[in-house]
Parts: structure tokens; C-alpha cells; sequence
């Protein structure tokens, strides 16, 4: 018998052999802490990436090696992972990642190759917590709240709802508007029972065009369950699957727009917020509470002199919207500098063009004053209904899709005023029966790019309820900037002092 043929025989048996072996599990603790001590090594874990075969590429029946934390498929003989334990001393401990068609309470399986050992998960805390990083379990919207943790590998201090994103390919717009929906109850609450997100993202996906708006969604809420996790490996979480997976589906496929001028037109905040919710596949339970309802009277003019025509009757008709724009005056080309006097007597005071907008009033002047349409109308609005949740878009550039491309230095600076809690809509009759309605801001987008560079850096700002001691049912609040990696406290009442964007206000 030649040795080829000999060969070719073993391999039969082993396989053979495999297949006939039952399934061992190790619950022995002390069993459990050897490998985790002599197999696992934190630092190189990041679960953030779509769990793909380093070898074959392929995205089914994965499994991580918790000593490198590369992605490799199968368990079986002559399966890349198999091979992997083979040749590597002490990469032997594998987890089988979840799968876009796995729902979130998927139990995620850990196993010794080429032992074809089982480990209970729930006799170790250090499994249970790398599980939870994988794919965290369902946090219903009672259990959810600030917290200060720690990470596991550096024991640092974060907050969970307010945990940094890196910032992948320069995507920072794409950071701040993840962090703003996390802040929404319909996305923290994504796994509670009867709820119409997770019912739609734990769902196989159907044929069609509802595939991709179906995956989008889940990788979404993956994100924002990571941002709530007390339990984190790393104090930083990587928005890259998300990313991805919007390149790959969404930007390369588009037929109205260039590519360049579709990807860049996204660089906007405001404009990906809007894009994003369209594209979700179950957007009812959200849109709910952040609609409103806004009279519209159109009133025919001669735009000459702008008065009525005659035998013209005013169209009227209620009309939902999702968030509000406000413009800002145009800046003048000559500077009105406005004389500051110093606190010091023995100082003369200084000249500076420090001309302050009040938000309140610029919202107000939306629903007080007519507007002009090109087509010759004359437009009033009027609140009828109150969402929610407010968006408020702070427009300081004339054509975001160009404007942003082109210069920063283009945009509106004005200083737009405003306090953590107000009311609008004073002069809307009748709104829900109020006069006037009390928001209280949770979520502020500012800009913070300097004028000497050419790109763009948003970060975002939010509001915590942090107890003052432990169990103490005392909540107090603090507001935390997120600039790239850093958290840093802020001040609530100065928040206007920068260059707000794209806020979201919550009605109490």
C-alpha cells in the first residue's frame, strides 16, 4: 500500500473517530480557570468587527480564537480552525460568534479545539462576561441606567450610555448620531416584551428588499446595546461593522447620486439622522414619539407687492414633522463690534463681535411670522401637536451636501443661546391643551472644528443621572462632552457656548 493511500485512510478514521465522539462538557472549575489563565488573553479580544474566516472569508459557522482573537470557520477536521489549534501552542480556546440571523438572546457556545471539549460558560464569570461583550443580553428599559463601571482589562472608569466610539475612517458624524439614539427610549428599550424592533430584528429576514434595512437595524441596535453594557472588556467600543456594512450595501449601490457625492452628502449630522430612520425596517414604535403635527395655512399672493389675490382662499391643512430646522441670520460682512466691559474697573473694555441668539426665539419667529415661498405663497404655521421627542437642527451652513466640503470656514459662528430646560410653542393655541410646552435637553451635536484645518470634527454632549452614592436612589445630573476617546465633564448652564448643532429634547 502506498503512502498516499495510507494517508488518505488515516484521515478517513480520524474523521470517523471525530464524528463518533460524544460531546464532553467541563464544568470543573478549577479546569475552567486553567484555560482561562493559560489561554485567554484580553487585550487581543475585540469583538467589534464582522466575525468573517481570516482564511476562506467566509461569514458562516464562526468561531474566535480567544488567544489572537482572529476569526476562524468550522471546529470540524481540516476546518481552519482546527488547523489553527494544531499549529499554535495554547490556541486551543475557541466562542462561536453569532450569525445576522441569530436573534440577541443567542447563547454563544465555547469549545477546545482539537479537544472537541464543551466549557459550561455559566461556571466562569470571565466567559460570561466575554459572551455579554459578543453579544449583550436583553436589558429591559426599567434596568436601564447610568452606571460607573469598570473595563476588564485596565479597570477604567467609564458610564455606561455615554462610552466612547473610535473614530473609523474619519466617520465621527456617524459616532455623535449613534450616541444621540442611544439616548432614545424606543432604542434603549429594544428588548422588552411586545416590542416592535426587536420583534422585526429578531425575525429571519424576508426576501427582498427589506434584507438590507432588516441587517441595518440589528447592527444598529448591537452598537447602542455595547454603548449600555456594564460589563465591558474595553472602555471604547468600534462602530467598524456598521461602517462596513453601510459602504458594502448602501453607498456602492446607489443609482441617483455619484458615489462621492453620495457618501459626502452623509458627512452631515442632521442629513445621515434622517437617511438612517428612513432606512430602518420597523420605524412605527419610533416615529411615533417623535412626530408632531404642524398647521399649514397657504395664502395665494401677488409677489410684487405681496398681497392676497383676490378670490383666493387660504389653503389649510395639518402636516406631521420629525424635527425642526431653524436658520441663522446671515453674518455681516462688516464686523459690529459691541463694547464688553471687564469686571475689572482698572481695565478698559475690549471690542468684540459677540452678537447672541436666543433659540426660544428663534423657534417662536418660525410659528409667529410669515414665510414667502418662491412659488407665491405666503406660508404660516402653527403647532397643533407636541412630540416627544424634539430634534432641533441648527442650520449654520448654506448647502451642507458643498459648504462642508469646501471650507469650514463658511458656516454660520453665531453663539446660539439657550438653558438645559425651556418651554416653546407659547404662541401656538391650544397645543395639548397648554399654553406652551416644557423640554428639557438630552443629547447636544456640536461642532468643534478649528478654522486653520479643513476637516470636520463633531462630538457630542449628554445628559447623565448618575446616583451620589452606591444604591442610592438620589439621581444627579451631570452633562459629559465625548470628544473622540475623551469623556470630560461639562458645565449645563455653558452649553450654548459652543457651536451647537443637532439637538434632542425630551418633553416633561
Amino acid at each position: 500500500m502506498s503512502k498516499r493511500s495510507f494517508k488518505g485512510n488515516d484521515s478517513i478514521n480520524k474523521k470517523k473517530k471525530l464524528k463518533g465522539t460524544k460531546k464532553i462538557i467541563i464544568s470543573d472549575i478549577s479546569k475552567i480557570q486553567h484555560l482561562e489563565t493559560s489561554c485567554i488573553i484580553l487585550k487581543n479580544l475585540a469583538f467589534d468587527n464582522e466575525p468573517i474566516c481570516s482564511v476562506t472569508l467566509s461569514n458562516l459557522n464562526i468561531y474566535c480564537c480567544l488567544t489572537c482573537g482572529k476569526y476562524f470557520r468550522g471546529k470540524n477536521f481540516e476546518s481552519p480552525a482546527y488547523q489553527h489549534a494544531l499549529q499554535n501552542f495554547n490556541h486551543k480556546l475557541f466562542v462561536k460568534m453569532c450569525n445576522d440571523t441569530d436573534n440577541y438572546n443567542t447563547v454563544h457556545q465555547f469549545i477546545t479545539l482539537p479537544d472537541m471539549e464543551l466549557i459550561d460558560a455559566s461556571k466562569s464569570k470571565l466567559l460570561t462576561i466575554i459572551q455579554n461583550n459578543i453579544n449583550p443580553k436583553a436589558i429591559t428599559i426599567n434596568t436601564i441606567e447610568n452606571k460607573e463601571c469598570f473595563d476588564f482589562i485596565n479597570k477604567k472608569k467609564y458610564i455606561t450610555g455615554c462610552v466612547p466610539l473610535t473614530n473609523e475612517q474619519g466617520m465621527d458624524h456617524v459616532n455623535v448620531i449613534i450616541q444621540l439614539l442611544s439616548q432614545l427610549n424606543e432604542f434603549k428599550s429594544f428588548n422588552e416584551e411586545n416590542n416592535i424592533l426587536t420583534a422585526a430584528t429578531n425575525s429571519t429576514c424576508p426576501n427582498g428588499s427589506n434584507d438590507t434595512s432588516v441587517l441595518l437595524q440589528k447592527k444598529l441596535l448591537k452598537i447602542i446595546r455595547k454603548i449600555w453594557n456594564p460589563e465591558l472588556i474595553k472602555a471604547n467600543i468600534s462602530p467598524i461593522e456598521l461602517i462596513n456594512f453601510l459602504n458594502n450595501h448602501y453607498y456602492s449601490n446607489q443609482r441617483n447620486f455619484a458615489s462621492e457625492e453620495f457618501l459626502h452628502s452623509l458627512n452631515d449630522p442632521k442629513s445621515l439622522y434622517v437617511w438612517l430612520i428612513h432606512h430602518l425596517h420597523n420605524k412605527k414604535l419610533l416615529t411615533e414619539n417623535l412626530k408632531g403635527y404642524i398647521l399649514v395655512t397657504k395664502t395665494k399672493i401677488d409677489l410684487t407687492n405681496l398681497k392676497p389675490i383676490p378670490n383666493e382662499k387660504p389653503k389649510k391643512f395639518i402636516t406631521p414633522f420629525y424635527l425642526l430646522s431653524v436658520d441663522l441670520p446671515k453674518t455681516s460682512i462688516f464686523k459690529e463690534p459691541i463694547t464688553k466691559i471687564s469686571k475689572n474697573n482698572d481695565e478698559e473694555g475690549k471690542e468684540e463681535n459677540c452678537e447672541n441668539l436666543l433659540l426660544s426665539s428663534l423657534i417662536e419667529d418660525k410659528f409667529t411670522q410669515p414665510h414667502i415661498s418662491k412659488d407665491g405663497f405666503r406660508c404660516e404655521y402653527e403647532i397643533k401637536s407636541s412630540p416627544m421627542h424634539l430634534l432641533i437642527h441648527i442650520n449654520r451652513f448654506e448647502n451642507s451636501t458643498t459648504t462642508l466640503k469646501i471650507s469650514t470656514n463658511l458656516r454660520n459662528k453665531k453663539i446660539v443661546e439657550f438653558q438645559p430646560e425651556m418651554k416653546l410653542f407659547k404662541n401656538s393655541n391650544n397645543i395639548n391643551g397648554k399654553n406652551g410646552v416644557n423640554y428639557k435637553l438630552k443629547c447636544n451635536i456640536i461642532y468643534n472644528s478649528s478654522d486653520k484645518s479643513n476637516t470636520n470634527k463633531w462630538s457630542v454632549q449628554i445628559l447623565t443621572h448618575l446616583a451620589k452614592f452606591d444604591a442610592s436612589p438620589n439621581k444627579e445630573e451631570q452633562w459629559f462632552e465625548i470628544d473622540g476617546l475623551e469623556v470630560k465633564k461639562s458645565d449645563g448652564v455653558l452649553l450654548f457656548l459652543q457651536e451647537s448643532y443637532f439637538q434632542l429634547w425630551e418633553r416633561v
